[in-house]
């Protein structure tokens, strides 16, 4: 197994797309392989014209074939390959991200337990508030069992995460959060909204809980929901937070990324540092920075005006040592001029304070 499981699909897809195009431009009589200048010219220039993204692990995809078929990969062919890939990726903008709904409306909104779509999963609100606080992706929380949760005797969740795309060798990992609102519910918690989805899922199903496989995020029935009716759920959730779900152009916002691009703002808008959320949601690139968007900007302002108050209180309080050292250091020549009975030196007084303040310094120091 080269190639993950979760691949063997998309590399299926990239294949077959890769002859359709191959066929429109050259017809049948004219095989796929091996690959030409001509050939990769001509299948590039309609990805071009369709505006795909990922060009690159389309031709990359072809590059695989054509050496396995135990042809050579002649440097006319690298050459050609790396223009095409310009040439596809030039002027095509930034990527799509899903759309982000607030998670404290989300928590305000009091959501019932019962799902908001057919197919969808019980406990809407709790899923939209522990989701993104683990950086969940659709297909994450689609397949999460029960038994990944644990509630420990130190109130906190403890949750597993099962294998990732940066996770090949399949050995998971866990990630805790603990109370964030002293269970009072007036913030999201992602212990406190597993614990009302818990008490849920045992009045629904009972004993059916301790069943191997039991999903964690499970339908009315007590089935695994889908993709679909995960992304048509946090639509319905954004609809009644009166957010848009489609754009001008008529394409949908919201997809199965949204919970963790949404965590990602939230928790990043609050203060979380970019590295915390990195190790957290598991990122080993600079993804999060796409992600987290322009959030740690959102403080922008407060930081400044708290970074220019300490630096005017250093000022304030560099000034003030200093005419204290030098009055005491007044005092002192004065007593020493007394003593060996030179004319004693006048103290540098300070400015008479503002009524209401406290005694003058000088008063202090002679005390």
């Amino acid at each position: 197994d080269y190639v993950a499981r979760s691949n063997v699909r998309p590399r299926e897809t990239q294949l077959t797309t890769w002859e359709y195009f191959h066929m429109k431009w050259f017809g049948p009589q004219v095989p796929v392989l091996p690959l030409t200048v001509e050939k990769l010219q001509g299948v590039a220039a309609q990805f071009k014209r369709g505006r795909y993204r990922s060009f690159s692990n389309y031709v990359q995809r072809m590059k695989d074939e054509h050496e396995e078929q135990g042809h050579n990969w002649t440097r006319p062919l690298a050459r050609t390959m790396k223009k095409c890939v310009r040439s596809c990726e030039r002027g095509i903008g930034p990527a799509r991200q899903s759309g982000v709904f607030n998670i404290p409306d989300v928590r305000a909104q009091n959501f019932p337990h019962d799902p908001l779509v057919e197919g969808g999963p019980i406990s809407p609100g709790e899923m939209l508030e522990v989701g993104p606080f683990y950086g969940k992706r659709g297909i994450e929380l689609e397949l999460a069992l029960y038994t990944s949760y644990r509630l420990t005797h130190k109130n906190t969740l403890v949750v597993f995460l099962a294998v990732t795309k940066t996770d090949p060798r399949a050995l998971g990992t866990y990630r805790t959060w603990g109370c964030t609102c002293e269970g009072k519910r007036l913030m999201p918690c992602p212990v406190c909204a597993w614990k009302a989805h818990d008490e849920e899922l045992r009045r629904r199903f009972g004993d059916r809980l301790q069943e191997p496989g039991f999903p964690a995020w499970p339908n009315a029935v007590g089935g695994v929901v889908s993709k679909t009716s995960v992304v048509r759920t946090i639509e319905r959730v954004a609809e009644r937070l009166h957010v848009p779900v489609t754009n001008d152009s008529g394409g949908r916002i919201f997809g199965e990324h949204s919970m963790r691009v949404s965590g990602a703002v939230h928790l990043t808008h609050i203060g979380i540092e970019l590295y915390l959320l990195q190790i957290l949601f598991r990122w080993k690139s600079e993804l999060v920075l796409r992600y987290a968007g322009e959030a740690p900007l959102g403080k922008l302002t407060q930081k400044y005006i708290a970074g220019q108050a300490n630096r005017t209180l250093e000022q304030v309080e560099s000034t003030i040592f200093q005419k204290v050292a030098d009055m005491v250091t007044q005092q002192m020549d004065s007593r020493l001029r007394s003593i060996s009975g030179d004319p004693p030196l006048e103290v540098e007084m300070l400015e008479k304070p503002e009524e209401g303040t406290h005694t003058s310094l000088t008063t202090e120091v002679q005390k």
